[in-house]
């Protein structure tokens, strides 16, 4: 009998941590905080984060949200996209358009990976104002006498 179920254990044993580790890994996001907003003037302000886990999964777009009402998302507020392959460590984006002057702004990091979002904590800021939008032209690739 003991060495039945020593064969048993054998074979149990293993399975069990085999697939305890898969659903560990399944379950595993990108994790990240989001800083102080610095460098707040006239002309815009500073957004910090700093990317704590990127989760073992392909991040396909991260940056940050702001808006005037609490808990900003992708879906329905401003945002800054980064593409590139983020690391793990601190990024940070100067932005310089859409705050008003003398409202209070929310704003959150976060990383989308798949089909899902995570976000850090809402970190507000009163803003002084911002620049007005630019607009680029590459005369290389227009017939400006159209446009004059």
């Amino acid at each position: 009998m003991t060495n039945e179920m020593e064969k048993v254990l054998r074979i149990l044993f293993p399975t069990i941590i085999l697939f305890s580790c898969n659903k560990e890994n399944q379950f595993k996001y990108p994790f990240v905080f989001t800083g102080d907003v610095t460098n707040i003037d006239s002309t815009g302000a500073t957004f910090y984060a700093k990317i704590v886990e990127a989760g073992g999964r392909e991040i396909t777009e991260y940056g940050f949200v702001w808006d005037s009402l609490t808990n900003p998302t992708i879906d329905n507020s401003e945002r800054f996209k980064l593409y590139d392959t983020p690391e793990t460590g601190i990024i940070s984006k100067r932005i310089a358009t859409t705050f008003q002057k003398g409202v209070e702004y929310f704003v959150k990091a976060y990383i989308k990976a798949n089909n899902y979002t995570t976000y850090g904590k809402n970190v507000t800021f009163t803003s002084l104002g911002s620049l007005a939008p630019t607009i680029m032209i590459n005369a290389n690739n227009m017939d400006l006498k159209n446009y004059l």
